[in-house]
């Protein structure tokens, strides 16, 4: 079992150098109280998260909306490519590292992009010169895997803070269709090479009512 997504902590960087992870201690044992608690104030897209439709799309479903067995994939799709600062990612890009992948499961519900931007993620420019998406990649990747469900990447957003507008642009490809595409944004895939094998993967949410989205836990079963 490998996770594929990151802790939270007080220097977890959030979209456009936005306000971070807030911790601080609420009791403590040294300090003579009875336990240990903290209190966490956080975005809910703010270190590995998931958007649902709703982020983007007035009437789109809600975390919530989903059954459980939802968020256990079956069958995923592993690509990587090579993206520059504030360079978007386009349908051909993600045609030619299908054409490069090992192997295809096209029944895939999960696919999952390897950038290695992951590398940079203490640095300032994985959230202010980041790599993002176009919107054509929504449809690419509809037409190559059918029952797409989920699309993960080791970017801290779909939307390069370069290219704002087109960003939103994207959300609403992926987010606002009948065949919506649910976004897992900042994953850690540091633990991912050419010889991994991932049989299935489990996404986790902090599953709050109503909500656009959320941070969650992603495992990977190997």
């Amino acid at each position: 079992m490998i996770r594929l997504s990151y802790s939270l902590d007080r220097s977890t960087p959030a979209y456009g150098g936005g306000e971070g992870v807030g911790i601080s201690e609420s009791k403590s044992i040294a300090g003579g109280d009875s336990c240990n608690t903290l209190d966490i104030g956080l975005s809910n897209h703010v270190g590995t998260h998931i958007d649902c439709p709703f982020h983007f799309d007035r009437n789109g479903r809600k975390l919530t909306d989903y059954p459980d067995d939802f968020w256990f994939c079956k069958n995923l799709q592993v690509l990587e490519t090579k993206l520059n600062e504030s360079e978007l990612c386009t349908a051909a890009h993600l045609d030619d590292a299908l054409s490069r992948a090992a192997d295809h499961n096209f029944q895939a519900e999960i696919v999952i992009l390897l950038t290695r931007w992951f590398k940079f993620r203490g640095e300032k420019k994985y959230w202010e010169t980041p790599p993002g998406f176009m919107p054509e990649t929504a449809d690419l990747l509809r037409t190559k895997f059918p029952k797409i469900r989920f699309f993960g990447f080791d970017l801290i957003s779909l939307s390069s803070f370069s290219h704002r507008h087109i960003g939103g642009e994207c959300h609403r490809a992926f987010l606002a269709d009948k065949h919506e595409i649910l976004l897992l944004e900042d994953m850690n895939l540091a633990y991912l090479n050419s010889s991994t094998t991932i049989h299935n993967i489990l996404i986790s949410p902090l599953f709050i009512k109503d909500a656009d989205g959320a941070p969650c836990t992603v495992w990977g079963n190997i």
